[in-house]
């Protein structure tokens, strides 16, 4: 098994993944079971969008301070294809939104939030303790944000050895699950620098470095395994299902960088973007949480990173151009453009209303017309 170094090698290793002009970004203990091959790759069908464009600035790797600034000076463009559409008020008491609503029709300008980091990464909303969880995966460091009070703080410090954490999700029962580049596995936090492994393995082959991840209703871990943080025993990129006993299942196996993962609001498809390629692929999941062979769903025109979706089923894409939202039959709303590129995205906030940009150095926020999903 070969292991990028996780310093230098990591940063240049995640903004090539992420390059302006190719794809997506990077990203990166009890039992864990056996592999089986129930998955399936996925097969090509007609692209439904065309997404706009907007300029973002070029990534860089300064290293962070101890202590990131934070910021409420920020810039917002956005590009919609459709005006059209019923508008709703913002206001936190409001969460009734139409099926077909522009969720950027009114939306407030982009702010960022904090900066001074190495390479952001992984958002994840914990509603009961009112914060955002993200990671700096050069820096080994979880942070948390607390949108109304002391900004950024360290929620674990670099671990010895190092984890490199990228990907974060909650499982069922609300506990922090991530996935690490350093150590190949997906993990849960159960406290402090403690996490349980979950997986490590599929058929006895080591993983590459799991990146991103999210978990269904019951239980069922779905997980990508492409080689930004280094290369496992596998010979190949996968997606990957863990089941509550264990047990690690095989999605799709033939996907070239596979990198975002999230359900839709009806835990009937589970959306995988491509970085290399910049696409989204689609796979149907029963009632169960078994899947079916994928089809494309989009081609985003500029890579394909972390993934979420909102309430009305709207699709969000960190993408080259900024964060790509679009409609569940693919066509687009928009792109959100950010100061630097989108590694990922989150909503969060009482009303779910504020979506949360991990961007390289920095971490922003921008107030939307459709509220997210709880976690």
């Amino acid at each position: 098994m070969r292991r990028l170094p996780l310093t230098l090698g990591v940063v240049l290793g995640l903004v090539l993944a992420c390059g302006d002009d190719d794809d997506g970004t990077t990203d990166a203990s009890t039992t864990t079971g056996t592999g089986t091959t129930a998955g399936s790759e996925t097969t090509a069908a007609p692209t439904t969008a065309d997404p706009t464009t907007a300029t973002t600035d070029e990534p860089t790797t300064d290293e962070p301070t101890t202590a990131p600034t934070e910021s409420t000076d920020g810039t917002e463009t956005t590009d919609s294809e459709t005006t059209d559409s019923e508008t709703t008020d913002t206001d936190a008491t409001d969460t009734d939104t139409a099926p077909d609503q522009d969720p950027l029709a009114d939306m407030e300008p982009v702010e960022e939030r904090a900066a001074g980091f190495m390479f952001t990464e992984g958002p994840v909303w914990l509603p009961d303790e009112g914060v955002v969880l993200f990671t700096d995966i050069p820096a080994d460091t979880i942070y948390r944000f607390l949108p109304e009070g002391d900004g950024v703080a360290v929620q674990r410090p670099p671990s010895d050895p190092a984890r490199n954490t990228n990907g974060l999700a909650l499982d069922p029962d609300g506990a922090v699950i991530s996935c690490e580049h350093a150590t190949a596995q997906v993990t849960r936090i159960v406290g402090g620098d403690q996490t349980e492994v979950l997986a490590d393995n599929f058929e006895g082959g080591t993983f590459n470095s799991p990146n991103d991840l999210i978990s269904h209703p019951n239980g069922i871990i779905y997980f990508t395994d492409p080689t930004y943080g280094g290369m496992g025993s596998l010979g190949f990129q996968g997606v990957f299902a863990r089941a509550p006993d264990g047990v690690v299942t095989l999605v799709a196996g033939d996907m070239t960088a596979p990198n975002g993962v999230i359900l839709s609001p009806a835990l009937d498809t589970l959306y995988v973007s491509d970085s290399m390629l910049g696409l989204v692929s689609a796979f149907p999941v029963d009632p169960d949480g078994v899947t079916g062979p994928g089809q494309l769903f989009v081609e985003t025109g500029g890579g394909g990173d972390g993934l979420t979706v909102d309430a009305n089923g709207n699709l969000y894409v960190a993408t080259g151009a900024g964060v790509l939202v679009l409609r569940p039959d693919g066509t687009s709303w928009g792109t959100i453009a950010f100061p630097q590129e989108p590694s990922n995205c989150t909503f969060g906030d009482d009303d779910l209303r504020t979506l949360y940009v991990t961007a390289r150095t920095g971490f922003y926020s921008v107030r939307l017309a459709v509220p997210g999903l709880p976690p």
